[in-house]
């Protein structure tokens, strides 16, 4: 904070760079607002005298923060609480803490640090804090108070205080200006609108961290954040570049995909013509070679990455397969959407897809929403750093492997689902093919009907969803009492704590996307 507090005074010139001054300020955010999650009932920390005098001067000192303005009130609660706490025991038991490695308890330290918390307690500053304002600068609170409103609608969050979510909002826009400054890095969004979605992308992350107090890293919620930004930006770029590209020629992007994530068996066998982005003098080469060189710039960014560079190889083969089927995928829901239009325009029946609506949503349906390739990315990032000396495999064993797979179908089958629940009107409006254009939906002839259909099957996927996660808990548990490796199983539990935040990451996405469409759509220029 004095660090900060310095920066502001322009003290220290030319020392921090503003990326360093945002990873500052999202540290120091953390630091002081995950106590304020952590605080019981009874106003203590860990019913500790102790632990809650750390607290208490954690929370006061955040008060100098104008990170913490629009959660003032409950700040002041917090300390409050934790005032009173210290002040009802009489008789101060010794209270071991483990710190360091060891295990101590001194009740002179209490002492001191308790008259300091009782201190900085009543030292109550006046007016708004100023530290930091830098780096808050055009962040107003009605724009804040608009995405909390939001967000506090979905059933995910009906129990939680509404300030929890400013909160985890003020996390999120703290994170905002790392993402920005890579936002064009692979995907250079020309003539597409305002991307709507952004500021919302790292709140979908740092809300279901703090609401399960899973308090993932900052690097995890960065680089999460950052794959959530070029997942959008992929269905922008397949839709609004790649597609009309190889308009009537889509086997030739499929071809060009596979030369830049060829399969085991067609690595040493791919023709030049696709590898250099031409495809037999039909179109015009350059932007072939635009898409071909945007889908080796995403490649890039997933396999350069240090942190998949350094997971194991299986886990590293897992997203390679899954990045290549999801880029399939969004080429086989074009060719799709494509032939239901004809069909539309025609007047003639049909989805376009010669699939029933059971299998399209498991496959093409599922692969098109990101989640198997999300769920292999993060596998890459959980095996690098929480993994016994790094590097390991996530799912060590045959059986955790195959329930995953069951649990990441199960995901994106549900995904898919909701996603074209609350964009029925959006994919009619557009030509896109929805799940409820399929057959077997024609005996219900209301939109409301369709979509009471929808809403049913998503919960059934989501049941399977849990019972399959918790199939994969027990196999996990059963692995770790194996092994006996008590470090081991530290990290294996907090790899699961980790994958729980991320299913629930989803489960919130869907039912925001339920609530308001978030898509950005490209922009069609009119033909002189």
């Amino acid at each position: 904070m004095d660090i900060l507090n310095l920066i502001e005074q322009n003290k220290l010139p030319g020392v921090f760079e503003e990326d360093l001054q945002s990873r500052l300020a999202v540290a120091l955010f953390q630091a002081c607002f995950r106590p304020m999650l952590d605080q019981k009932a009874n106003g203590s920390w860990n019913d500790s005298i102790e632990e809650t005098a750390y607290a208490v001067l954690i929370l006061s000192e955040a008060r100098r923060v104008c990170f913490f303005n629009d959660l003032r009130q409950p700040l002041d609660d917090a300390i409050k609480r934790g005032v009173a706490f210290i002040n009802s025991i009489e008789e101060r038991p010794l209270h071991y803490i483990w710190i360091e490695k060891v295990s101590y308890a001194s009740r002179l330290l209490t002492d001191a640090y308790v008259l300091g918390a009782l201190k900085a307690a009543s030292s109550v500053p006046k007016g708004d804090a100023t530290i930091g304002a830098s780096l808050w600068k055009n962040t107003s609170s009605s724009s804040l108070d608009k995405h909390v409103k939001l967000f506090s609608k979905a059933e995910l969050f009906s129990a939680h205080p509404e300030w929890e979510l400013t909160g985890s909002m003020i996390e999120a826009v703290l994170l905002k200006p790392l993402l920005l400054k890579r936002r064009l890095e692979v995907f250079q969004r020309q003539g597409m609108q305002e991307d709507k979605y952004f500021d919302l992308i790292p709140l979908f992350w740092t809300s279901p961290n703090n609401r399960a107090r899973t308090f993932a890293s900052a690097t995890f919620l960065y680089e999460v954040s950052l794959l959530s930004m070029l997942t959008y930006q992929v269905d922008e770029f397949m839709e609004a570049s790649a597609a009309p590209a190889f308009k009537g020629r889509m086997f030739e992007l499929r071809k060009l995909i596979y030369s830049v994530l060829p399969e085991e068996q067609q690595a040493e066998s791919n023709g030049t013509k696709e590898q250099n982005g031409h495809t037999n003098g039909n179109g015009t080469a350059s932007a072939q070679e635009e898409v071909l060189a945007t889908l080796k710039g995403f490649k890039k960014y997933c396999f350069e990455n240090p942190l998949v560079k350094t997971a194991s190889a299986a886990d590293q083969k897992t997203l390679e397969r899954e990045l290549r089927t999801y880029l399939l995928a969004q080429v086989q829901q074009e060719e799709d959407s494509a032939k239901f239009r004809q069909l539309k325009e025609s007047g003639k029946p049909g989805a376009g897809s010669t699939s029933t609506f059971y299998s399209w949503a498991r496959s093409t349906g599922a692969d098109n929403v990101s989640g198997p390739f999300a769920w292999a990315f993060i596998g890459c990032l959980l095996s690098s750093t929480l993994t016994p000396g790094g590097g390991k495999e996530v799912f060590p064993t045959a059986g955790e492997k195959y329930v995953a797979a069951d649990v990441y179908r199960h995901l994106a089958t549900m995904a898919r689902i909701y996603n074209d629940l609350g964009s029925i009107r959006r994919d009619q409006e557009e030509g896109a093919l929805n799940s409820v254009n399929f057959p077997e939906f024609e005996s219900h002839e209301s939109v409301d009907s369709k979509k009471n259909v929808l809403h049913k099957l998503g919960e059934y996927e989501f049941s399977c969803l849990t019972l399959a996660f918790k199939q994969l808990e027990d196999l996990r548990s059963q692995g770790v009492e194996a092994t006996k490796d008590l470090a081991g199983a530290r990290l294996s539990k907090r790899r699961m704590n980790i994958w729980s935040m991320f299913l629930d990451q989803v489960v919130l996405f869907d039912q925001i996307y339920v609530i308001k469409d978030l898509s950005s759509h490209h922009i069609v220029q009119e033909k002189a």
